[in-house]
């Protein structure tokens, strides 16, 4: 089967990661894939580094624009978009058409609905769901009626988590022609991860149980609580070295924060580290945190996390409790914090009390990837999906 792959994204970090996961499984299971996005976009292009120069027109576009004018330009490009697909279904004749959901992206629906060919759509979040940016009030009602109208037309939806399932259910669309598809990781990284060598330690965060976070400083992964919960087991009898891999916005205040607590001598922030290189950082730690997240996105680094068989400590979360099961694969916390990491604390302190079911959970989490959250088989769940809907 040859397959169209359309995103909007900028194809770095997890974005990348993700559509370079999702085509290599298509290509692994015996199709010919052709990624369409961004002109200059890359997902298999080496990151770029912080330092080569300031970021690109369209992304201080994107950072600056007032949001009325940012989605009139979501639409101008993806009129845009339909001529340079055109071209390229002139010259690759897809079989059917793989797309990263995005507002007001209605090209690769309408060039299926053309060809008579099946459209799957990958769903990260609706317009139900509260995003980065803060959408405009304006358009929202043609946000949601387009929306509607592109799910309906599809031939499957891959939803990424159980919330988003629901909403997809309350836009009409029949279980029948869903997939759940959470994030994955690479057959390869599986395999490989019992063998990685972690990375040595400096010696000042030595002699103590690793407690790590690999992501982005942003405010909505809540690092401060897992700097909070850190000086809240030390105050308890147990203290713990923190490995906090990651840089953005949010850093400074997190630098600050570890020296107000005084937990300089048990930390180390080493900054961004290259993705290939992470199963080192995430092979030093003992826990592994996501300390706080949304209702319906599906945390990557959550599943490398269990790949690497490590205890995990996460929100309890609909896209969280999708893939673990509390006291089986990992510990889940409620997710009422009050900002001070008292609950994420209480799961840390259970979780350092106990080295023996720390090691049973993380070869529980690290099966349970094995079996159910790789790339390959989430490419499996669609084409299931697919089958059924033609059969229909």
């Amino acid at each position: 089967m040859k397959i169209l792959y359309l995103h909007r994204t900028q194809a770095v970090g997890v974005e990348a990661v993700h559509i370079r996961g999702m085509v290599d499984a298509a290509r692994a299971a015996g199709h010919e894939v052709l990624v369409v996005g961004p002109e200059g976009t890359d997902p298999y292009a080496p990151p770029k580094a912080a330092a080569a120069g300031s970021p690109g027109l369209a992304a201080r576009f994107a950072k600056h624009a007032p949001e009325l004018v940012f989605e009139l330009a979501e639409m101008v490009y993806d009129r845009r978009s339909a001529k340079r697909l055109a071209e390229a279904v002139t010259n690759f004749a897809p079989d059917m058409i793989y797309e990263r959901y995005a507002f007001f992206a209605r090209a690769g629906s309408d060039l299926a609905r053309t060809l008579k060919i099946p459209h799957v759509i990958e769903i990260n979040y609706t317009c139900d769901d509260p995003l980065v940016r803060k959408r405009s009030a304006l358009l929202m009602g043609a946000a949601r009626r387009l929306e509607r109208q592109i799910f309906g037309r599809a031939a499957c939806l891959a939803s990424v988590s159980s919330r988003l399932n629901q909403r997809l259910a309350e836009r009409d669309v029949p279980n029948r022609r869903i997939a759940l598809t959470p994030n994955a990781v690479s057959r390869d990284w599986w395999e490989q991860a019992a063998e990685v060598a972690p990375e040595p330690l400096p010696e000042h965060v030595k002699g103590h149980p690793v407690t790590g976070f690999v992501g982005g400083f942003w405010p909505w992964h809540g690092v401060d609580r897992l700097v909070r919960a850190a000086a809240a087991s030390r105050a308890r009898g147990l203290p713990t070295a923190l490995l906090l891999v990651g840089d953005g916005p949010e850093r400074p205040r997190i630098e600050a924060l570890v020296d107000e607590l005084d937990l300089r001598e048990l930390t180390w922030l080493p900054g961004s580290i290259p993705h290939e290189q992470l199963p080192h950082w995430i092979a030093a730690m003992d826990i592994c945190v996501m300390p706080h997240s949304n209702d319906y996105g599906s945390p990557m680094k959550v599943f490398e996390y269990m790949a690497m068989g490590k205890a995990v400590l996460a929100p309890k979360l609909p896209p969280l409790t999708d893939v673990i099961e509390h006291g089986v694969d990992g510990l889940l916390f409620p997710d009422s914090e009050d900002g001070q990491g008292t609950l994420l604390a209480n799961a840390l302190v259970l979780a350092l009390n106990d080295a023996d079911a720390r090691r049973v959970m993380g070869k529980s989490a690290r099966t349970r990837v094995g079996r159910e959250h790789i790339w390959e088989m989430n490419w499996s769940r669609i084409h299931a999906v697919i089958d059924l809907a033609l059969a229909a």
